[in-house]
C-alpha cells in the first residue's frame, strides 16, 4: 500500500508500505536468541545465522519510493534498505502517460506502467489490488499532468 505525499506544489512522493518488517520478525526472533545462546562452530551454521541476520535487518530498513519534483523536472523512483538498490530517474518531458494493466501470470493482480514519448513502458508498481493501484496511478497522473488509462477497462488487459 503506497500514499502519496505532497510535499509542495512542485515537489511530491507516493510512498510505499513497509510491511516487509513484518517478514523481518520472525527472523530476528531465530537470530537474536542463537546470537546470544552462541552457534556451534560449523561453518555451515555461521553462514546460515549470518545470512539470516543481514537479511532480517535488509527487511527492517527497505525504502521504496517514487518522487516527482518538477523543479528539476524528474520523476525518480528509488528502492534502498541498508544500501541503494534500485533508482531510476525519468525526465518528465519523455513521460507520454500512466496505464494500470493487469499483471502478467497473476488473475486479480495489477501494476501501474508509466509510458514514455519513445514507447517504452516502465513498470512502477507491481502486483497490486485494482483499486490500490487505481488510486496510486491517479496520483502520479495528476500531479504530473499526464493521463492514466486503465488498459483493463479498455480491454487490453
Amino acid at each position: 500500500m503506497g500514499h502519496w505525499i505532497e510535499i509542495s506544489p512542485t515537489q511530491g512522493k507516493l510512498v510505499f508500505g513497509r510491511r516487509a518488517w513484518m517478514w523481518a520478525i520472525p527472523f530476528l526472533l531465530l537470530v537474536i536468541p542463537t546470537g546470544l545462546t552462541g552457534l556451534p562452530g560449523e561453518p555451515p551454521m555461521i553462514l546460515g545465522w549470518a545470512l539470516a541476520a543481514t537479511f532480517s535487518w535488509h527487511l527492517l530498513c527497505v525504502r521504496h519510493s517514487i518522487a516527482i519534483d518538477k523543479n528539476r523536472g524528474v520523476l525518480i523512483h528509488s528502492l534502498s534498505s541498508l544500501y541503494p538498490i534500485a533508482r531510476l530517474e525519468v525526465p518528465l518531458d519523455e513521460i507520454s502517460g500512466f496505464y494500470v494493466s493487469r499483471a502478467a501470470f497473476e488473475r486479480r493482480r495489477y501494476s501501474v506502467m508509466m509510458s514514455l514519448s519513445n514507447g517504452q513502458r516502465i513498470c512502477l508498481v507491481k502486483r497490486g489490488v485494482r483499486q490500490e493501484a487505481e488510486r496510486q496511478g491517479q496520483y502520479l497522473a495528476d500531479f504530473c499532468q499526464r493521463p492514466l488509462k486503465d488498459e483493463v477497462r479498455e480491454g487490453f488487459g
